[in-house]
């Protein structure tokens, strides 16, 4: 009767099968008695009285794969491990102990109005207009999370970084119980997820040093993570580092991050004005640094070239930024390249 080991095999394999033919797999009722007689005698084989679920498991395998089970047989197996454990997510309940870090997590994510996410563990997608105040909340709070490593939301579809999508997000969401693990390692850094984000941040900043094209693309992010305080250590640091590295490319890379914020919603709330120093600081740096890579090595050379098309752009497009700068420097780099 239901409950007994020889029906709870048959109602196992028979839920697997089903799920797989609805999957497109081309599965048959043979199929289904040759995996429940395959388990049984791999059982008897293994010295055990009944059949377990890794007895099933490699009887499906063996029976409903005509290839490598680990590629041939990929979809069966995700649809094994669904079947055998599901894919709802439980709550800790209140009463259990947590991390003040682990907690105003959950807290966060209950006030943001996506708890109904965290109740299953497969993918779900979510389109956001950071035009819209929650949704704007939402993306900072996964930018926060990304900088904790803790990879509940995956940023999709960065296609054209200079075109209207900068107002338009869609991001990954997959629930993982390595996400609450990277909370708990990340518990000294502070009691929230800002403070603990905050921290990280800025022992990230202080590593990049005077790395200019690094500390624009944290100017980036910490814009993205609606961090004010973080915003001006990061613009400091980026003020100190443009005027201090002289490397082409890392400029060029600092120019390109500053222009991606231009053109992106977090503009305001940096400033305008602390954009456009920044902006017109970096461009005049990077200009200067032009004849420095007229005899760059081979290897060298794609990079090179692509920094040279996107100032080149931003000479012929900007009209804040001076473009004969650019062109004069170019020309004295001209001059200097023993490049055939």
């Amino acid at each position: 009767g239901r409950g007994e080991p020889e029906q709870a095999l048959i109602e196992e394999s028979v839920g697997i099968l089903q799920q797989a033919r609805r999957k497109g797999e081309r599965l048959a009722s043979a199929d289904a008695i040759a995996v429940q007689h395959h388990a049984v005698l791999l059982a008897q084989l293994r010295g055990r009285a009944l059949p377990t679920l890794d007895d099933l498991d490699d009887a499906l395998l063996s029976c409903c794969v005509k290839g490598d089970p680990t590629t041939d047989g990929a979809q069966l197996q995700r649809i094994m491990r669904r079947v055998h454990v599901g894919d709802r997510i439980g709550k800790v309940t209140p009463a259990a102990g947590q991390l003040p870090l682990v907690r105003d997590y959950y807290a966060q994510i209950e006030a943001l109005e996506l708890s109904e996410l965290l109740q299953r563990e497969q993918v779900q997608w979510l389109k956001l207009d950071l035009r819209q105040p929650q949704d704007a909340a939402r993306a900072s709070f996964f930018e926060r999370l990304r900088q904790l490593d803790v990879k509940l939301a995956e940023r999709q579809d960065e296609r054209n970084p200079f075109g209207h999508s900068l107002f338009q997000q869609r991001w990954r969401w997959l629930w993982s119980a390595d996400g609450e693990a990277a909370l708990i390692e990340r518990s000294l850094d502070g009691d929230s997820v800002v403070a603990a984000a905050q921290t990280g941040f800025l022992r990230e900043l202080g590593d990049a040093g005077l790395d200019a094209g690094g500390c624009c693309r944290l100017l980036l992010r910490a814009v993205a993570m609606d961090l004010p305080e973080l915003m001006r250590h990061a613009r400091e640091a980026c003020l100190l580092a443009i005027d201090n590295d002289s490397r082409f490319l890392s400029l060029a890379d600092a120019l390109t991050s500053l222009r991606v914020l231009e053109r992106s919603i977090g503009a305001q709330w940096l400033g305008q004005a602390a954009l456009n120093e920044l902006l017109e600081r970096c461009w005049d740096r990077a200009c200067f640094a032009v004849p420095e890579v007229a005899n760059a090595p081979a290897e060298e050379h794609p990079a090179v070239i692509q920094a040279l098309k996107s100032l080149a752009e931003v000479a012929l497009s900007s009209d804040q930024l001076d473009g004969s700068l650019f062109a004069s420097y170019a020309r004295n780099a001209a001059d200097l390249s023993t490049v055939a």
